[in-house]
């Protein structure tokens, strides 16, 4: 029995319809358009009830296959603009409002064909409807029973928990599945996964997208992507190309595409937290956007390096789904190349006549089990995000948004930690600062449980590292410049010595953390470590004065916010001029036997973590040994030409050493003697 009533109107591009909002003093056909200062003057709707509509309009982009995309509006008087669909001054389908004086809640148009011209879709809300958000009348259910119409549907004979049933039965949740059978006949369905049919869903069965990064350009567009199901993941694997040792940005856009707030983590192959699992390098998200553009930069990609790209709904409801495009550029110089909207103008047809549907009041209630609650973060968040969920202290609270009223229950790796309410706003918070946490990764989740006793689904799991660990004390292992013309520092000459007032300091510290540079009470800088706990800092101009003894220090904090001791502090003399030789030849790069343990097919060279090597150049001169583009030591050449270098434990994985001339006044020349090593085995690598 089909209750559910398909009027034969439709987009023409349900791939993006457009949704605006009237600028106050709009024209609706003699009425003035109030609605955004009505509803930002109120104190209970102000700051979400625009949330609340772009909630109820994806609700029924979740189930089919269309996208809404939101676009200014210019105030162009309603029904007065150019086309149909696409116009470029306001949304296909306008949102305004006004006090109507009666007792109907909206008003809205059908979409073409009926309505053939700009005023197809548009929505008109009374103002003087007293709206609410989780109670009468409740904002998300009246603008899902405004937008079905605007999509093609009219009223539902169906039960009265249909969203488009013709009077207001009270706060509803969720489509009911006689509105999913009516809007899927319309646009099809279930929603579509895209090309790779939601199949790469782990790191295991990642879609690899070498084959998109342009070789000229280094950069790569995945376009047409889709979130089709709430919690889905979609993994993509990249490798850093040949010859690139630098930043790799990526950029995940649902910005003009889709209203999908999408949650991008990036992690490295084969490195692990010390849990165990997948360390994420990068994340970002911003729960409060519908329709965005996030940015995450690796700052020292390696060539041949496997990286791994998550992309997710920013929670599991239905702002959670929709369409994207993954950027990625190797090229500094470059930003990732994005996807262009989908778009498309039809101009006005011959008018026919506005048909319309509309929601009027009604006294009954219907409960309905609720939308999985958000959580947000905790507090103290001490990391170096404030939503990143890590942090130093084992005392936490956790916040998030449900709807007001509703009971949540909070779990910490699937054991209950207690409940909470939320409040008149939605607003919730647990207060666990009771009990003192052990240090581990926590997936924290929870549940919504409304007057009716109804229980929602689990929340999408929000991460939380506890990490109170006292940190590693870093060290400031050399500068480039020292020991020039087969001087050493420390026999006769004092500190060490620079010919430049810019040279790098270089050191280790904990892998990942921030490491800070200080001359004295003054902080100069801050530099990243590695995953071996490489850094390399470059002295700002005008800090090393000239002739004299000049201390630095280095501190080092890590993701959850503990800072170690300050390091021992190195001198450092600068003397103008000071320097070796002007040009240099850099001869043969070899490892000694005992560093050695075979060779892959690739050409990469499996050593120990503590590798020897050897080389010439010119007599006197010194060469820099680069990790990753990471400066590791320096090493002096004897009266022959010949120098050595041990390097520092480097981390299990690939790694891309290089050596690079010291210029006469201290300064790196070009990187040759290129060698591809790999600390462990091949599969420790995912290859």
């Amino acid at each position: 029995m089909v209750l559910y009533s398909a009027t034969g109107n439709a987009w023409m591009n349900p791939q993006a319809i457009t949704l605006s909002f009237m600028p106050d003093g709009t024209s609706m056909a003699g009425h003035s358009s109030n609605l955004i200062s009505t509803f930002n003057n109120d104190p209970y709707l102000a700051g979400r009830w625009e949330q609340a509509i772009l909630q109820a309009a994806q609700t029924w982009a979740e189930q089919t296959n269309i996208n809404f995309v939101v676009v200014s509006d210019n105030g162009t008087p309603m029904g007065g603009g150019n086309n149909q669909e696409g116009d470029p001054g306001f949304g296909d389908i306008r949102i305004g409002g006004y006090n109507f004086g009666t007792s109907t809640i909206a008003w809205s148009y059908q979409p073409p064909p009926v309505n053939n011209y700009s005023l197809a879709g548009d929505i008109e809300i009374n103002t003087g409807v007293p709206f609410n958000i989780g109670s009468t009348y409740d904002m998300f259910t009246v603008a899902a029973h405004e937008i079905g119409h605007a999509l093609g549907l009219g009223e539902s004979s169906g039960p009265s928990s249909s969203i488009m049933y013709p009077v207001y039965t009270g706060t509803k949740y969720r489509l009911s599945p006689d509105d999913i059978a009516g809007i899927q006949s319309i646009y099809g369905g279930p929603r579509a996964y895209d090309v790779y049919g939601g199949t790469n869903n782990s790191m295991s069965t990642a879609a690899n997208i070498d084959s998109l990064i342009n070789p000229t350009s280094l950069t790569g567009l995945a376009n047409n992507l889709d979130i089709a199901k709430p919690g889905q993941s979609e993994y993509f694997a990249v490798d850093v190309p040949a010859g690139v040792s630098g930043p790799m940005a990526v950029q995940v856009q649902s910005q003009g595409l889709s209203l999908l707030s999408p949650k991008v983590s990036v992690y490295q192959a084969g490195l692990l937290s010390a849990l165990g699992l997948p360390l994420s390098l990068a994340t970002a998200s911003n729960p409060t956007q519908d329709g965005t553009t996030l940015d995450v930069t690796i700052p020292n990609a390696v060539a041949g390096q496997t990286y791994y790209i998550q992309v997710q709904g920013v929670n599991t409801t239905a702002i959670g789904t929709g369409n994207y495009a993954l950027g990625v550029s190797f090229n500094p110089s470059v930003a990732p190349p994005v996807e262009a909207s989908p778009i498309i103008t039809y101009p006005n047809g011959t008018t026919l006549h506005s048909g319309g549907g509309s929601a009027q009041q009604g006294n009954a209630f219907s409960g309905q089990v609720g939308a999985p609650p958000n959580i947000l973060g905790i507090s103290p968040d001490t990391g170096f995000s404030s939503t990143d969920g890590i942090t130093n202290v084992n005392r936490i609270k956790i916040s998030g948004l449900a709807p007001a009223g509703e009971t949540i229950a909070i779990y910490g790796n699937n054991t209950e930690f207690g409940t909470t309410t939320a409040d008149a706003n939605g607003n919730w918070t647990f207060d666990n600062t009771g009990v003192a946490l052990p240090d581990e990764t926590y997936n924290i989740t929870a549940t919504a449980t409304d007057s009716a006793g109804n229980i929602s689904a689990f929340s999408l799991p929000f991460g939380v590292t506890i990490d109170t660990r006292a940190m590693s004390t870093p060290a400031i292992n050399g500068v480039v410049g020292e020991g020039q013309n087969g001087l050493d520092g420390s026999t006769g000459w004092g500190p060490n010595l620079v010919g430049t007032s810019t040279p790098i300091l270089y050191g280790n510290a904990t892998p990942f953390s921030q490491v800070t540079i200080d001359q004295g009470w003054m902080t100069l800088g801050t530099a990243t470590a590695d995953p071996s706990g490489h850094w390399n800092f470059t002295l700002p101009a005008g800090v090393l004065p000239t002739y004299f003894i000049t201390d630095f220090t280095a501190t080092a904090t890590d993701a959850a916010g503990n800072t170690s001791g300050a390091s021992s502090p190195l001198e450092v003399q600068y003397l103008p001029g000071f320097g070796g030789n002007a040009s240099q030849t850099i001869g043969n790069l070899h490892l000694l036997d005992d560093s050695v343990l075979g060779t892959n097919a690739d050409g990469s060279i499996m050593v120990t973590p503590t590798a020897k090597f050897r080389g010439t150049t010119t007599a006197f001169s010194e060469v820099a040994i680069l990790e990753d583009g990471v400066v590791i030591g320096v090493a002096a050449a004897n009266w022959a030409g010949q120098w050595s270098f041990n390097t520092p434990s480097l981390t299990q994985g690939r790694h891309l050493l290089t050596i690079a001339a010291v210029g006469s006044l201290g300064q790196l020349g070009a990187t040759v003697g290129t060698l591809n090593l790999v600390v462990g085995s091949q599969a420790d690598n995912g290859d």
